[in-house]
């Protein structure tokens, strides 16, 4: 048995639910007002013997203990997963992400201790009044954990090897490096420092700013097991709870930007620590909140590097789920965050924004743009779209953003759009989008897999099958996951692999955003022996495959409805048989 498995055996579904939704039994079943939109009339309903809960209203969904706390928390799984451990009494087994170190994570907490204590030291009062010069007010200093860092070459490789740490060690933390002769050096050397932490608290490294003219301006602690700049938003572990409660999260640039926002009580603001969002950071962004917008700098020099970050952001956020529902209205697939610009006075930044006049940046986030009609406002910036080259520019620029779109609705409005901007004719663009096929990518299976824990235990052959298949044809999966959703895998490990599928560009950004255990049974789904099919076969056994899956969520809704209608009276019965009707209709049409 998998912890998944006693989680699921001794958290009760109906105690869970009563704790945030005040139910009223209905014969077998309890019902309710549904706790995730707003309604007169109870369509939320649990079902204790089937541990499961649906809405059979605006929310069209439903599940088990995990998607419940994952809804009403807003929590991914593995957080989801200590959640419910803590609510049974389990002790989950002690794995570290991949690449945790404990040493690697005292270190880098002895070394801010460091350099908060030589900040609030007297050779820190420079730095001290540089920061209070920018704004920022001792309260947000000590919240942000601000430090300094001395301009001695091996100040804190001296303070560290006295708390009995090996140079090596020091190294290996990103906190000094060796030159050709061997001898270690501090990383940091006379800037401000601002430590950064994972989305979970924990320190993973440093940010450093120059106090002089130097150059770089910022420097940041080099890759290590801890820290990774791309896959990290600064600020985050701060600004989640107000996230969740807005449902919206704005991203500036620098950790200034953050500092002041908060400051002036803008707690939803997070950074990238640089104009460019990585695949792992968009990917985070769409779990976190429904509403994106980007507060990047207004700098004329460098719209055009912004124009390209952006068009790269939208790629990947467009991917992380196709909104095509095959065949039935009962389920949403998650969707993709509406994604805006918030743009700033000419010259400004968010911090100066936020500093001269905070009374402003209420209404700039609450007006921001749609980032695609931004992208449109601005792809023919400089350019002359009477000239067939500049034309040309801009329809290279803006037909693969709409071709990424989900919703063909919404792209044949944009092609419209992008048709006269150009003032071409829709055939002429549309002749155009041959030239901009992409060369499919393939992936190479490994023969040869070490056993893990999940071989040994029984799984779902149906959803595995499907998931390995997935998994196999990845850069061309699109087309199934348009067909698939999270409600047709009843294991929660299926189902967060499979919503993870959908946000992230490729195998290696999926692998990332799993912990050690999803990680193993990733590998294990990826490493699965499969039937020697040709590729015609495995269309057509994936399509079964798929419908079978289908099958079996029409099934258990129905049971539901039946459930739920068992205790009602003649008019309810009469009111929602049509929905029964369509039901079982759609479970004759399926295998037609």
């Amino acid at each position: 048995m998998t912890v998944v498995d006693d989680i699921k055996g001794r958290v009760d579904i109906l105690d869970l639910v009563s704790q945030q939704v005040p139910l009223q039994r209905s014969g077998r079943s309890y019902k309710a007002n549904c706790p995730f939109h707003s309604e007169k009339t109870p369509s939320f309903f649990v079902f204790p013997e089937r541990q499961t809960w649906r809405c059979f209203g605006a929310c069209a969904t439903g599940g088990d203990v995990f998607s419940f706390i994952m809804r009403s928390e807003n929590l991914e799984f593995p957080e989801a997963l200590k959640h419910l451990a803590r609510e049974a009494g389990i002790n989950l087994p002690s794995h570290r992400s991949r690449g945790e170190n404990p040493t690697l994570l005292t270190l880098s907490g002895l070394a801010q201790e460091f350099f908060c204590s030589y900040l609030n030291s007297p050779k820190g009062v420079p730095a001290s009044q540089y920061l209070k010069k920018r704004g920022l007010t001792d309260d947000i200093i000590k919240e942000f954990g601000l430090g300094l860092s001395p301009t001695g070459q091996e100040s804190l490789i001296n303070f560290l090897t006295s708390n009995e740490y090996a140079p090596d060690q020091i190294v290996l933390a990103g906190l000094a490096t060796r030159d050709d002769s061997g001898q270690c050096r501090d990383h940091f050397r006379g800037r401000i420092m601002f430590p950064i932490y994972g989305r979970e608290g924990k320190l993973a490294g440093f940010g450093a700013r120059a106090l002089d003219d130097s150059n770089p301006k910022y420097i940041n602690t080099p890759r290590t097991a801890l820290f990774d700049k791309g896959k990290i938003l600064y600020g985050l572990d701060k600004s989640l709870g107000s996230i969740r409660e807005q449902n919206r999260v704005v991203v500036v640039e620098g950790y200034m930007d953050v500092m002041m926002a908060h400051q002036n009580g803008f707690s939803n603001v997070v950074a990238s620590m640089g104009t460019s969002l990585t695949a792992d950071q968009t990917s985070l962004l769409s779990s976190i909140a429904p509403e994106v917008i980007l507060a990047l700098d207004a700098d004329p020099a460098g719209q055009q590097a912004t124009r390209r970050n952006l068009e790269s952001s939208w790629h990947v956020f467009q991917r992380r789920s196709v909104a095509r529902v095959r065949g039935t209205s009962f389920y949403e697939r998650p969707k993709t965050p509406v994604i805006k610009i918030a743009e700033l006075p000419t010259g400004k930044d968010p911090d100066q924004v936020l500093k001269e006049t905070p009374n402003e940046w209420g209404p700039i986030i609450d007006s921001s743009t749609p980032l695609i009609d931004y992208l449109f406002d601005t792809a023919s910036t400089g350019l002359d779209l009477n000239s067939p080259s500049d034309k040309t520019r801009v329809a290279e620029f803006l037909l693969p953003l709409i071709t990424a779109m989900a919703n063909p609705l919404e792209q044949d409005h944009y092609f419209q759009r992008l048709a006269s901007l150009l003032k071409v004719t829709e055939t002429t663009l549309r002749a155009s989008l041959d030239q901009l096929g992409k060369r499919p990518q393939t992936r190479q299976r490994t023969q040869s897999a070490s056993p893990t824990p999940f071989q040994r235990l029984e799984h779902d052959p149906l959803e595995e099958y499907c998931l390995s298949q997935l998994l196999d044809m990845y850069p061309q999966r699109e087309h199934w996951l348009g067909q698939l959703r999270p409600e047709h895998f009843r294991n929660p490990e299926s189902r967060e692999v499979f919503t993870n599928m959908s946000r992230c560009s490729t195998l290696d950004v999926l692998k990332g955003t799993l912990d050690e255990e999803l990680g193993q049974y990733l590998d294990y789904l990826v490493n699965k022996s499969q039937p020697l099919f040709d590729s015609k076969q495995k269309d057509m056994a994936l399509e079964s495959c798929v419908k079978r899956l289908e099958e079996r969520c029409l099934r258990e809704l129905k049971v539901e409805e039946e459930l739920r209608l068992s205790e009602a009276t003649q008019e309810e019965v009469l009111k929602e048989q049509e929905q029964i009707l369509l039901l079982n209709r759609k479970l004759k049409e399926l295998f037609l």
